[in-house]
């Protein structure tokens, strides 16, 4: 999974795409993936779409700033 989001993170700097971390809110919640190492458990998936929430509402705070 590190090598792979390695690889992602520098496709998304180099296209000017941000990137959410999602990895750091779960490396330590490891107990939430349920062994396949691609996907996580319904409590995993709440702290994902909180990071993207969170994420978004800077996004906008942001943009409103510069209006």
């Amino acid at each position: 999974m590190l090598r792979i989001n390695r690889l992602a993170e520098a496709v998304m700097k180099e296209e000017g795409v941000e990137v959410i971390d999602m990895y750091t809110p779960l490396a330590a919640r490891l107990d939430l993936a349920p062994g396949d190492e691609y996907h996580w458990s319904s409590p995993a998936y709440q702290i994902i779409s909180h990071a993207i929430v969170v994420k978004t509402k800077e996004t906008l705070k942001l943009n409103d700033a510069l209006q």
